[in-house]
């Protein structure tokens, strides 16, 4: 999967160089560098989850990316890296909770992300017309078409 949102300098504006080796690097002693593959498979991670949330209300990929879905997508990669670890604290448990329960309100409309086109629930995603009843010219089940039958 290809990252549309985070990157690692992005990832790196909230965590020192050593700790995100640390998290990275399953012997972290002799590690130099950061493991870009956990790294990756961590904000991959993130937007996969985000994006769940997101796309039942609005059109991806955005446009605009607004920035309260990246920075609950950083938050949440950080939130894997740390797991990963096994070294959640209760305050990262907390903001991970939260994370989601924003989620849950920008896919209720709870929250309005104002930089992204609505999802509009009568437009397939080939964007083909639904029919709807209204479209016919005369209802087929009207009284006098039913004695006939």
């Amino acid at each position: 999967m290809a990252l549309d949102w985070l990157t690692q300098a992005y990832i790196q504006e909230l965590i020192q160089t050593r700790d995100l080796i640390a998290l990275t690097n399953d012997d972290s002693s002799n590690a130099t560098t950061i493991n870009a593959t956990v790294i990756n498979s961590a904000m991959e991670q993130a937007e996969a989850f985000v994006k769940g949330y997101v796309q039942t209300k609005y059109e991806l990929p955005f446009v605009v990316i607004p920035e309260l879905v990246k920075n609950i997508a950083r938050s949440m990669s950080l939130y894997y890296l740390y797991e990963r670890k096994r070294n959640i604290t209760n305050s990262m448990q907390l903001s991970y909770e939260n994370d989601i329960q924003k989620l849950k309100d920008i896919a209720k409309g709870v929250i309005t992300l104002d930089t992204a086109p609505e999802v509009n629930p009568f437009q397939t995603k080939d964007t083909q017309k639904l029919m709807y009843v209204d479209d016919y010219t005369e209802a087929p089940f009207q009284s006098d078409k039913l004695d006939t039958m």
